[in-house]
């Protein structure tokens, strides 16, 4: 699915593999883009004449391609200078499929909200190589984002305890269950103190529960159906928002689509 990435250095001079997250015009014919990079974390860099580029950027500093890139960068607060870009993989199926395209928009924000500059994460990075390519390969969109969403958290360090209550440590068969934002877990009927209006579904906890325990490379054997999805996607967007602090602007386009259909 994808080849191993490396940086070197040469007199502040690196390469690394990257997605590009975002693309802003600047000047008359320049380009800031934010990369996620495996080694380098998120960077902002800076590519000179790339509007008007026949060669070195001519369609590849697009939201969602994956590119081997060469850089520099004095200072890592500072701005990189993009030397060079060579071209991956640009999910064409995740680029011009809509519901697709939206999805890759909300993993495309939740990581510009959460990943810090020049912070590595390797495991994050894989898992968005992961979603990008899951969804190219036509896997259920909101499938992929509610996948994508609960193994974030776990690498981000928000891992949410689902077989368990939180308040009093009985597993989560034992009673119907809710999910409360403040504990990052379950809440039992009895620990609540009075009957849940909407517990949360076995099917859900079990989907779950199953995708937190799974490798990375079977995660895609995970095929649950429309209200196992809907239930946890808005469960884990819940919670994203709490994490987060504000919402995911490109959210409300994509559930708009992804829940007008059962």
């Amino acid at each position: 699915m994808h080849k191993c990435s490396r940086i070197t250095f040469d007199n502040h001079r690196m390469e690394d593999d990257a997605i590009v997250l975002n693309s802003l015009e600047t000047g008359e014919s320049d380009l800031i883009v934010t990369l996620f990079c495996h080694n380098s974390g998120r960077i902002s860099a800076i590519a000179k004449g790339a509007r008007n580029s026949k060669k070195r950027f001519v369609n590849k500093l697009e939201i969602f391609t994956r590119l081997h890139v060469t850089f520099k960068q004095k200072v890592s607060t500072s701005l990189a200078f993009l030397n060079e870009a060579e071209l991956n993989n640009i999910y064409p199926f995740l680029r011009t499929n809509y519901p697709a395209y939206l999805a890759g928009n909300v993993i495309r924000e939740l990581l510009l909200h959460s990943i810090r500059d020049a912070e590595s994460d390797s495991d994050l990075f894989r898992l968005t190589l992961w979603a990008f390519y899951q969804l190219d390969m036509r896997m259920a969109p909101r499938t992929v984002v509610a996948l994508f969403f609960l193994r974030s958290f776990d690498l981000l360090g928000y891992r949410p305890e689902l077989r368990f209550c939180t308040s009093c440590g009985a597993p989560a068969s034992s009673h119907p269950v809710r999910f409360d934002m403040h504990s990052g877990g379950l809440i039992c009927e009895i620990c609540n103190g009075k009957p849940l209006r909407s517990p949360l579904s076995g099917g859900s906890l079990n989907m779950l529960n199953m995708a937190q325990s799974m490798s990375l490379e079977h995660l895609d054997r995970l095929k649950p159906g429309s209200r196992v999805s809907n239930e946890s996607l808005r469960l884990l967007y819940s919670f994203a928002q709490h994490i987060l602090q504000r919402d995911i602007n490109s959210w409300s386009v994509f559930s708009a689509v992804m829940f007008k259909f059962p």
